[in-house]
């Protein structure tokens, strides 16, 4: 692979818990249930996005790497609860879980990361962080309003916790069957 050579990554610190997994997946289960037209996540890609960083270089993946390993990993829990939408509830584009513990430090992991990254001559990310799960996309509005009372029934739900203990870089390749993603680097607490 030469230095010219361009890979989608972000980074990311992956769902540590089968516990977890499989209530997201009741709740995937009951989304797709209403007819929407949805593309969920296939559960051994769900993680929590730290910064996507589109195309890179390979340069650049060894500097992100080194301000990983710089920026460094401690162990702390995180509680996933309640079920929500983007841009909002009424617009439904991407289904997601809330973070309630450990989102301080998700988010504390970013602040660290995004100046370096920016440093690198990557834009900004623009919408800033916000810690959450990505669970689906919603592609139509085809039987939105079965999929925002499904949504709502889940606002308050617990789907567990469990301990973050390393951030990755992960490479995303995207093919016509989903994406499939790679990891490139991992900093353990």
């Amino acid at each position: 692979m030469t230095s010219t050579t361009m890979m989608r990554c972000f980074i990311a610190v992956d769902l540590a818990s089968q516990e977890c997994l499989d209530r997201i997946k009741d709740a995937q289960d009951k989304l797709a249930s209403t007819g929407a037209d949805l593309k969920l996540v296939e559960r051994q890609n769900l993680h929590i996005t730290l910064r996507f960083l589109g195309e890179i270089s390979q340069t650049q993946v060894q500097k992100i790497m080194e301000q990983m390993k710089k920026v460094g990993m401690s162990k702390f829990e995180v509680a996933l609860e309640g079920m929500g939408a983007f841009p909002d509830i009424r617009r439904p584009n991407v289904v997601w879980v809330g973070i309630t513990k450990g989102a301080r430090e998700l988010s504390e992991l970013f602040r660290k990361l995004e100046p370096e990254i920016v440093k690198l001559g990557l834009p900004p990310d623009r919408r800033g962080f916000s810690a959450h799960l990505t669970i689906g996309r919603v592609r139509t509005g085809r039987n939105r309003q079965q999929l925002v009372n499904v949504i709502s029934s889940y606002e308050n739900r617990s789907f567990g916790s469990f301990i973050a203990e390393s951030m990755k870089l992960e490479r995303s390749l995207l093919l016509s069957r989903g994406p499939e993603y790679t990891v490139l680097y991992e900093v353990h607490a």
